[in-house]
């Protein structure tokens, strides 16, 4: 890991649950990358909520969001996503990488659709938000 680039972020998504297991072993692997201003990626998937650690060794969240296709619980994980975003940013957090898919991905725009509009409204940002061509502007427009 030393060998890692300095000049840019770095993160490391731990999924084998024996990383999680132990909780003295992850916070042993949690120092390192703090020391090694390694980021750890926060897996959030509705079967996996082990990877959902909360972990910021770096102040950068990388949050790597599994939906459900549309289960309106992808939109309660999102808000809840929101909020805590919003919390460490009060705390000094300085970037955040939201990486957000489906397992059926037609119906990815729509939930980052979502993803975009929540951060807008309750952080004050200014994010682009997708254009759909059947509902915005259509083909040519």
């Amino acid at each position: 890991m030393e060998q890692l680039p300095k000049d840019i972020p770095v993160f490391v998504e731990l999924r084998h649950k024996g990383w999680f297991a132990n909780d003295e072993v992850r916070q042993m692997v949690f120092n390192l990358f703090h020391e090694l201003n390694i980021g750890a990626v926060i897996t959030d998937a509705s079967g996996r909520r082990d990877c959902v650690h909360m972990q910021l060794p770096t102040p950068h969240a990388f949050i790597r969001f599994v939906g459900n296709s549309l289960d309106r619980t992808d939109y309660t994980r999102v808000d809840e996503w929101v909020d805590r975003i919003k919390q460490w940013r009060d705390q000094g957090l300085q970037s955040v990488w939201f990486f957000m898919h489906q397992h059926d991905e037609r119906y990815s725009p729509e939930l980052a659709d979502y993803v975009s509009e929540q951060l807008n409204q309750k952080l004050g940002l200014n994010l682009h938000r997708p254009q759909f061509i059947d509902r915005d502007k259509g083909l040519f427009g």
